[in-house]
């Protein structure tokens, strides 16, 4: 039997990126665009209005920004977050460790040219951030929120594997008796380069 496609919602302030990254989700099979929004306030909206169950979030929007729009989602409806952006820093800031920090599950890298072959590469890349979200289990995160803990984002220590946050989110997930899998089991997270 055939799972049903997890929805998806898709933040970006381009018009042309969010048609772009629609139908490039369509062709995945797997996934379904439910719903669009041009900046964070109306992304927060809809994610209330059309609960999806992972979100694409660009950083660079007016407004609201992806930055302060992702602290507020996983404040208020923690879901898997997919970064989806062409900046790397702002000032002595790294965006990209910024947001996994505060619970990106990954972050993927727009085009900076309409070529095929980088588009194909994006694609590529952008489906196997989807499938990566669809297994994270953010049960620890609501939990802790409805128990009015705050779950634990800081960098992970030295020595601790994967991208920086994760380790700490997982022993989070530990503390709290909850696994990083529905099935109890825990994946691990390998880094992308």
């Amino acid at each position: 039997m055939l799972s049903k496609p997890h929805s998806v919602l898709v933040v970006d302030d381009s018009a042309l990126i969010r048609t772009m990254v629609r139908e490039v989700i369509a062709e995945f099979g797997d996934f379904v665009v439910v719903g669009t929004a041009r900046d964070g306030a109306d992304a927060l909206r809809q994610v209330h209005e059309l609960n999806p169950d992972i979100v694409t979030l660009d950083i660079e929007m007016p407004g609201m920004d992806g930055i302060a729009t992702l602290r507020e989602l996983m404040r208020d409806a923690p879901r898997p977050v997919v970064m989806l952006s062409g900046a790397e820093t702002r000032g002595d800031v790294d965006l990209t460790l910024l947001a996994l920090e505060l619970g990106a599950v990954d972050f993927v890298r727009k085009p900076n040219a309409a070529g095929t072959q980088q588009v194909r590469q994006v694609a590529e890349r952008l489906h196997d951030a989807l499938r990566a979200a669809a297994i994270v289990n953010l049960r620890c995160y609501r939990s802790a929120r409805d128990a009015g803990e705050p779950a634990d984002t800081r960098r992970a220590a030295p020595g601790d594997a994967g991208y920086p946050g994760r380790a700490s989110r997982r022993r989070d997930c530990q503390q709290h008796g909850r696994a990083s899998r529905p099935d109890g089991s825990d994946p691990g997270f390998r880094s992308r380069t």
